[in-house]
């Protein structure tokens, strides 16, 4: 099965956890806490992507190997 993998967090309304896949993708899953949208940065190696996750929203992101 998956298996956790170390992440970084520094925004105290976000709770955050990420496990790699047997098939190598990474699936991280965001919560926010907060009332308001968050704009989080996702970064993985040299890449790096922005988005945003809406007030008291749950987000699952995979990223495919």
């Amino acid at each position: 099965g998956a298996k956790r993998i170390g992440f970084k967090n520094s925004n105290e309304d976000l709770l955050v956890t990420a496990a790699e896949n047997p098939d190598g993708s990474i699936a991280t899953i965001i919560f926010n806490q907060g009332d308001e949208p968050r704009t989080i940065e996702l970064s993985l190696g040299e890449k790096s992507t922005q988005l945003q996750i809406g007030g008291e929203a749950l987000q699952t992101i995979v990223i495919k190997s």
